[in-house]
């Protein structure tokens, strides 16, 4: 039996029921390809424990497999939760070490950890390095999400704005509701 499918089956049969630890979990699946290692990254993120994620990803990169851009993209969601801007870059740079900086997901993942973590100027240099952000509805959302949270709601509608300009209605269908809210609160 191949290890990525014993480790999909204890994610999704044993899933968070009890207590286990995550060194139990992670031991023993070193044979695991990506695709394994991102299901047992995804079941702790599901669970709420960003931390179990960060020491599960630990595991992973001292297991000598390659990580891709879903599990950046989980390992900086974790980063993200804790406000843990720090770790978040030395991510980054894995990222651009293995030249996965253009991918979507990192790409996403990346916007939203310097969004979240008050990182507003790395986050806008992502953004608008970003090859094509209208085929991203998730980077524009946490740029704004950023930009309101951090207390400045003016960039926050000055992105909103250049998202009606630049994006399609159908990739947003909630921009004209949310529109009106920021009509409304910013006369």
């Amino acid at each position: 039996m191949r290890v990525s499918v014993t480790v999909r089956g204890v994610v999704r049969g044993r899933g968070y029921h009890g207590r286990w630890s995550v060194e139990s979990e992670c031991q023993g699946k070193a044979k695991g390809n990506a695709s394994s290692w991102n299901s047992l990254l995804r079941m702790h993120s599901t669970h709420g424990l960003p931390q179990s994620v960060l020491r599960c990803f630990a595991s992973f990169l001292n297991s000598g497999h390659s990580p891709d851009q879903f599990t950046f993209a989980i390992t900086l969601s974790a980063c993200a939760k804790l406000h843990n801007v720090e770790l978040g870059r030395a991510v980054h740079c894995c990222i651009i070490k293995r030249g996965l900086q253009s991918a979507s997901f990192c790409h996403g993942a990346l916007i939203h950890l310097y969004a979240n973590s008050y990182s507003l100027t790395s986050a806008r240099t992502l953004f608008d390095a970003a090859p094509s952000p209208h085929l991203h509805p998730v980077s524009w959302t946490s740029l704004i999400s950023g930009y309101v949270q951090a207390g400045l709601p003016q960039q926050a509608l000055h992105v909103f704005d250049k998202i009606r300009t630049t994006v399609s209605p159908a990739s947003f269908p909630l921009l004209d509701p949310v529109a009106l809210v920021f009509k409304f609160f910013m006369n």
